[in-house]
């Protein structure tokens, strides 16, 4: 079996291979999709099928099962948090420009 093993590994690593890529693919078509789905509704003249409702009903479950809070208004935000706070903690590096500007 070894022999056998190391003459034709590669055959047998495209071969298992082939089987595995089969066995992935398989399931995806044997359930052929849930059937079909049927129009309950008219919204706008538009078809409202099952398959929006439900989507819908799962959204809708979602923000309801969570609280949602606002951000504080632009005056009322933190000023030691973001990017403007940071940038004014570290001592700003200077230019070549401003460096001559300076020394002269």
């Amino acid at each position: 079996m070894a022999n056998f093993m190391r003459r034709n590994n590669k055959k047998v690593v495209a071969i298992i291979m082939a089987i595995l890529m089969v066995a992935f693919i398989l399931p995806t078509f044997g359930r052929g999709g849930s059937g079909p789905d049927p129009v309950v509704a008219h919204a706008f003249g538009e078809p409202m099928h099952a398959s929006d409702f439900r989507d819908a009903r799962i959204d809708w479950e979602y923000l309801t099962s969570r609280r949602i809070t606002t951000s504080p208004l632009p005056s009322e935000r933190p000023t030691t948090t973001g990017r403007r706070a940071r940038r004014s903690c570290r001592p700003r590096a200077r230019s070549r420009r401003r460096r001559r500007r300076a020394a002269a």
